[in-house]
């Protein structure tokens, strides 16, 4: 195992921890680009499933964030409705009623595709069908709730193309993370041969990574938003809190960064110790800035801090079973766990 391919490792995780909900667009855009995404990743488990795919590339692939489709799906867009689209059907998409219509659309690709849900599929009531008619009363929000315009003679095409490019993306990006194998003595780091019972595998690399970047994105957004949005708690009070409820996670991850700088200064000194954690913490450090980035950089920027962290106390960074690392999260807790 090379140190190119446990850095890619490190970059699908950094990827893969971040919210959805967080890099939104508009609602229409955000909402039909959820629904594409689902399609594809779902479309890439029954793959993998069935041997028709390779782990690395389908990891890739469950990491992408729906923005990798905002692109195409504005376009479709723009070209579906008339001028005024944009009053009309987000405000649709941003009622109550209207998100639990964008949530039933995606899960509906689960369901589909004879996947598990997941998470349960909201049911209309009362109340939300008498919202439904008073929306449907309007032309574009009619359309919007009657047809399927990513199925349509021009979006089919464009989304399949977008698909196409994707999945070649992430295969090209898993080709370049494992390169041909340099010819160097056996047990030097260039060659990547690990010694027996080491601690060190691309599966733990990716779940503390995945650990680390959202620790440091609850640190950043803390020292970015708090004091601008005149809030009483320190960046620390957030941090601790997100901390507590993922202690087990957390604890474990701790152990095995632990556990590799232990292993590196064993085989080559502070110098091999101090390449292994820059290559660690520079990965991390980038994904959590490139994400808070991605968060906060909007024209308001308030309004931006406040959605963060709204996220971030309504529990969206917290490491939980649908995301796409969590069993090898998991795995790692279970090693952790053995230690002496």
């Amino acid at each position: 195992m090379t140190y190119p391919s446990r850095l890619a490792a490190l970059l699908f995780a950094a990827a893969s921890i971040v919210p959805l909900s967080v890099l939104a667009e508009t609602p229409l855009v955000e909402a039909q680009s959820r629904v594409a995404l689902a399609s594809l990743q779902g479309g890439v488990t029954k793959a993998l499933n069935a041997g028709r795919m390779d782990p690395a590339v389908a990891a890739c692939v469950q990491a992408l964030p729906p923005s990798s489709f905002h692109a195409v799906i504005r376009k479709l867009v723009e070209n579906a409705f008339e001028q005024d689209w944009d009053r009309m059907v987000n405000t649709f998409l941003e009622s109550p009623v209207g998100q639990k219509h964008a949530k039933r659309a995606w899960l509906r690709v689960y369901r589909n595709l004879q996947l598990p849900l997941p998470e349960p599929m909201p049911e209309f009531d009362a109340e939300d069908k008498q919202q439904l008619e008073m929306f449907s009363s309007l032309t574009d929000v009619q359309r919007y709730l009657k047809e399927d315009f990513l199925s349509g003679p021009d979006a089919s095409p464009a989304i399949s193309g977008r698909v196409r490019d994707l999945v070649q993306g992430c295969a090209a990006s898993v080709k370049a993370a494992n390169p041909a194998p340099a010819s160097a003595s056996p047990g030097t780091a260039t060659s990547g041969v690990l010694p027996a019972g080491s601690p060190t595998t691309e599966s733990r690399d990716a779940s503390m990574a995945a650990v680390a970047t959202a620790n440091d994105i609850i640190r950043r957004i803390g020292q970015e938003c708090l004091s601008l949005l005149n809030r009483p708690e320190t960046p620390k009070d957030l941090f601790v809190a997100w901390q507590k409820r993922n202690q087990v996670f957390v604890n474990a991850a701790a152990r095995y960064e632990a556990a590799r700088m232990a292993e590196a200064r064993a085989q080559g000194g502070k110098a091999q110790a101090d390449q292994v954690w820059q290559q660690m913490t520079g990965a991390i450090r980038g994904n959590s800035q490139a994400a808070v980035r991605s968060m906060l950089d909007k024209p308001d920027r308030p309004a931006a801090c406040q959605r963060a962290l709204d996220v971030v106390q309504a529990g969206g960074f917290d490491i939980k079973p649908e995301l796409p690392m969590y069993g090898e999260i998991q795995s790692l807790v279970a090693w952790a766990a053995g230690r002496p």
